[in-house]
């Protein structure tokens, strides 16, 4: 499972998370929010996925290689 930022709104000073679960992991976590969330601006912090993690790209299953964080706090991966 993993957030990902879909809109910023600097007016409200909020962000909307997508929350992402491809392999059905919520079914174990009651308490997880599902779908889109709203959050306070600077209660979020982006990080970095686990290099072995697998994830789903292009609808497939890849593992991730490597991971390197880019100067606007982004994560870029390379995947297999």
């Amino acid at each position: 499972m993993c957030g990902q930022i879909t809109k910023v709104d600097d007016f409200k000073h909020t962000v909307t998370v997508k929350i992402h679960d491809p392999f059905g992991w919520s079914l174990f976590f009651e308490n997880v929010p599902k779908g889109l969330i709203e959050f306070p601006l600077d209660s979020v912090e982006h990080c970095g996925l686990f290099i072995g993690s697998e994830v789903v790209y292009k609808r497939k299953v890849c593992t991730i290689l490597s991971g390197q964080k880019l100067d606007d706090g982004f994560y870029a991966y390379y995947v297999q």
